[in-house]
């Protein structure tokens, strides 16, 4: 694998803010998101820092899908493995599959 090229202190923050996100929502942010996470005004500012960001291989982004920034290297397992874990006990009629897809959305912030 080719090495990457070193990030500036700004692209550094711009990829925490992408990694944070996803981490928190189980989902990359839109550019209008991201916008706001690293305080700039629009989405079209925020496209600029994520092309630096794939120009220097830290990132890809899919086109015509509003949340296509992918973070290379990040590993997903352990967020499809809690996901697995929670779909089956719901499915199983589990006792506590309530209880369990409960804690695992209010860990993503989004709890009902």
């Amino acid at each position: 694998m080719e090495e990457r090229k070193p990030l500036t202190d700004r692209q550094q923050q711009v990829l925490n803010a992408l990694v944070d996100f996803h981490n928190m929502h189980g989902y990359p942010p839109t550019y209008t998101e991201l916008a706001a996470l690293i305080g700039v005004a629009s989405g079209n500012a925020a496209f600029e820092h994520l092309r630096a960001l794939v120009k220097k291989g830290y990132i890809t982004i899919a086109s015509g899908t509003a949340r296509g920034i992918k973070v290379i290297g990040v590993n997903d397992t352990l967020a499809l493995d809690e996901a697995e874990q929670v779909i089956r006990a719901l499915l199983a009629g589990e006792d506590s599959s309530a209880d369990l897809a409960q804690e695992w959305l209010k860990r993503r912030g989004s709890a009902a």
